[in-house]
């Protein structure tokens, strides 16, 4: 069975809560709606603000960044806080 697309509401997260890198706490995000972040000013994805910083950090791994691994809220990665949940 196929997971449920995330959302920042299955796992209790509100708009305008911030989120901080896992390798780097000085990189943040702000949540914007239900699916969506700002990072830098920019409204984008979860994997896109992950693939940027990343890159910043000069980190290389020959997989796709997932933005829920890389982001965390409250000390828990958010793919932690969506298995807590049940999702």
């Amino acid at each position: 069975m196929r997971k449920q697309n995330f959302s920042f509401a299955m796992v209790g997260i509100s708009t305008g809560e911030v989120l901080h890198d896992r390798d780097d706490v000085s990189f943040t995000c702000m949540v914007l709606d239900d699916t969506r972040v700002e990072f830098e000013g920019q409204d984008m994805s979860l994997s896109q603000s992950a693939q940027i910083v990343r890159e910043r950090l000069g980190l290389t791994y020959a997989t796709k960044v997932q933005g829920l691994r890389k982001w965390m809220h409250k000390g828990r990665s958010l793919e932690e806080l969506r298995v807590l949940a049940g999702h």
